[in-house]
């Protein structure tokens, strides 16, 4: 007989023991095995279900974490491959036990905690957009681990087709906790990026958390993702992002840090630049899109360089990725002037015009440097002889024609002569 509990801590949620019943009995022998799966329970620690003891959370008997003890040749054939792999120095009449978890969530936003739903006197079997709220009962949320090999958090569920729900720490409400509505693993999508799963508060907003799925060998792999994570590409620079009505926060470089919609259902935040006491306009970034934002001194208010954002579809780790390019800028040299903001950028227009109408004006212009080349005109004519009467002819009948054309209400064509 064997006995076992978690070795590492949770970070989150309800501390388990030791397994409900305390022992497992495996059979030893040669020609012995388990002759099924049994399943065990991590059970919920007493002094740690006092701080859910509500109308909405109980703790009945034999909750807690799930998993199985079966023989490894019980295991299905893509795990069995695997434990095969793993321990190919063992010889083949070494008896294989195996621990397995048929279902397990990878948290990606690293602020959540998952719980089991009980319907009372419902129908378990019914869809979960049919259910009730008033009559759910939640469990204590499962512990919470962190892993090294995910790098992330991870939480073990039951199986596929229980309800569960996400709970997030807040400070609106009673409970202390917001929570989701209720869903199962197996109605989670299988694609991760633009096509995850939605996930709704028990009020039906949008929670900003998506959710998909993974088939393992040992069953479900599920993954709860933000719908927008920013990323700062710079490898130097520390960018500060400043949001409406959220607290500042600071991203390191080649980081990534989950970003959330603002009251307006939107993002428009600032990019600040500590190293350069730089700070961009705002600029709206939940669409998808490139955008070129220019970073000016606070103190001066001179443009110092450039910021390319750029706003496109997530993989495993978000929905959709905001993606902030390299700062370009362009180094002031020691006589204090600039080959200009832009000056290594490749600028390409496009323009679609009907019709397009030029006018030059600088003969129009009355200044001192106008009554010098009119001067200057005359005396030229002067000293060739050139015939003053033919001349006059000809710019009056030019007068008259570009009069005719341009209306009485434009200004006269210029008397030269």
């Amino acid at each position: 007989a064997v006995s076992m509990k978690c070795a590492d801590l949770p970070i989150g949620g309800t501390l388990t023991g030791w397994i409900d019943g305390e022992w497992v009995d495996v059979p030893l022998g040669k020609d012995k095995s388990l002759p099924e799966p049994v399943r065990c329970t991590f059970p919920y620690q007493s002094k740690s279900l006092d701080r859910y003891r509500s109308s909405r959370q109980v703790a009945f008997r034999g909750s807690g974490s799930n998993f199985y003890v079966l023989e490894a040749e019980d295991v299905t054939p893509d795990l069995k491959g695997l434990s095969q792999k793993d321990h190919t120095a063992v010889a083949e009449d070494v008896r294989t036990v195996v621990f397995v978890v048929c279902a397990y969530v990878i948290d990606h936003t690293g602020n959540l905690l998952f719980e089991e739903v009980l319907l009372g006197d419902q129908d378990i079997q019914r869809s979960s957009r049919s259910i009730d709220p008033s009559s759910l009962v939640g469990s204590p949320p499962f512990s919470a681990y962190s892993s090294a090999q995910h790098r992330r958090r991870v939480s073990l569920l039951p199986g596929s087709s229980n309800l569960i729900r996400l709970a997030s720490l807040t400070m609106d409400g009673d409970e202390g906790m917001r929570k989701s509505v209720p869903f199962r693993v197996e109605d989670v999508s299988m694609t991760e990026g633009v096509d995850a799963t939605p996930i709704l508060w028990a009020d039906s907003t949008p929670s900003g958390y998506f959710a998909y799925r993974n088939l393992t060998a040992e069953g479900s792999e599920l993954h709860v993702v933000p719908e927008y994570v920013i990323f700062n590409g710079s490898t130097h620079h520390q960018i500060c992002v400043r949001q409406i009505s959220q607290p500042p926060f600071l991203l390191e470089p080649s980081k990534i840090s989950p970003i959330s919609r603002d009251r307006n259902n939107s993002i428009v935040v600032q990019f600040e630049i500590p190293a350069i006491n730089g700070l961009t306009g705002p600029v709206q970034i939940d669409k998808v899109g490139l955008r070129v934002c220019v970073a000016k001194s606070r103190e001066t208010g001179e443009p110092l360089g450039s910021l390319a954002v750029q706003t496109v579809t997530g993989a495993r780790d978000s929905r959709l990725v905001i993606k902030i390019g390299a700062l370009n800028f362009k180094e002031v040299s020691g006589s204090g002037t600039s080959s200009g903001l832009f000056a290594q950028d490749f600028i390409r227009c496009r323009v679609r015009w009907s019709e397009m109408r030029i006018t030059l004006k600088d003969t129009e212009e009355e200044s001192d440097k106008y009554d010098e080349n009119r001067e200057a005109i005359r005396r030229y004519l002067e000293h060739h002889n050139v015939n003053s009467s033919e001349l006059e002819k000809k710019l009056s009948e030019a007068r008259h024609d570009y009069n005719m054309e341009v209306g009485k209400k434009r200004q006269a064509f210029p008397d030269v002569a």
